[in-house]
């Protein structure tokens, strides 16, 4: 990409982002209690008057009412600020990612080295320093940008005391499952290589095993502060991206929250990070190096 053409193009990611975050905002807060996502319209949480359009401009309106409603005066949690703009910047950076020469994912439409495993996936014939074609730029951020965002989610969610819901969850499921199983029959349209069935299939029993191997080394040391959200994000962040990239974010998000443990008496902030925000750290990490 050109200097202007990354300039404009960041400055729409980080846009949406900051509207995305917006609307992650809304699942963190009627999420965990079951209230519905998109009814009634965005309102104040103390007197409950209606937002209107021009107070609910993602980053904007909250530093210019400065974190309070305009009709209450009530405070309004920094969270909702502190989301949309890592929302933000996490859109930027992803995408950032995708443009790396040699950066896209293997299972199902790349090709990549798997020691015993062999070659799995359609053959990508393009260098590896050359640039990504925008196809791969495309895939690769919108899954991982799908995973980034409910793994921030649930990390908001966990860290404020509430119990994450196994739902938020479902669209990484169904995602996932959706590539194992249906991309072998359906036209490639260009984003996607068609590989055989059986070795979709084969990719997909893989991940799930990378899923559980985490979930099972995680169980050698159970305890409650590991349980929101670990087995569903595991799983789910597994059928997404693959087993490679699986099993490393979910060992280094385990020695992070056991090391965590560790260091709670120095950092008692420590204490507060769950499991799903040490592998949401990990998985941010890989997006922008592998």
């Amino acid at each position: 990409m050109t200097g202007a053409f990354a300039l404009v193009v960041g400055v729409m990611m980080f846009a949406l982002g900051a509207v995305v975050g917006s609307f992650l905002n809304v699942v963190i807060h009627r999420l965990p209690l079951g209230k519905s996502l998109v009814y009634p319209p965005s309102h104040c949480p103390f007197c409950e008057t209606p937002i209107p359009w021009y107070d609910n401009i993602p980053i904007l309106s909250w530093m210019l009412l400065r974190g309070r409603c305009r009709f209450c005066r009530k405070p309004i949690s920094v969270r909702y600020l502190i989301v949309e703009i890592l929302t933000a910047v996490l859109f930027v950076v992803v995408f950032w990612g995708s443009f790396q020469p040699g950066k896209d994912f293997p299972h199902l439409w790349g090709k990549e080295p798997l020691g015993i495993w062999g070659w799995l996936a359609v053959p990508d014939y393009r260098p590896e320093t050359s640039p990504p074609s925008w196809a791969a730029v495309i895939r690769r951020t919108l899954a991982y940008l799908l995973l980034l965002t409910t793994l921030l989610a649930a990390t908001v969610i966990a860290w404020e005391g509430k119990k994450v819901p196994l739902r938020l969850f479902l669209p990484l499921y169904a995602a996932g499952i959706i590539l194992w199983l249906a991309l072998p029959w359906l036209p490639a349209f260009g984003l996607f290589g068609v590989p055989d069935p059986i070795e979709s299939i084969f990719w997909g029993a893989s991940s799930l095993v990378a899923g559980g191997l985490i979930v099972f080394l995680g169980a050698w040391f159970w305890n409650p502060e590991l349980r929101p959200g670990f087995t569903p994000a595991m799983f789910s962040a597994s059928l997404l991206v693959g087993p490679q990239r699986a099993l490393v974010a979910g060992s280094g998000a385990l020695l992070a929250f056991v090391i965590s443990r560790i260091l709670v008496g120095i950092l008692p902030a420590l204490g507060r990070v769950p499991f799903v925000g040490w592998l949401f750290l990990a998985f941010v990490i890989i997006s922008i190096f592998w």
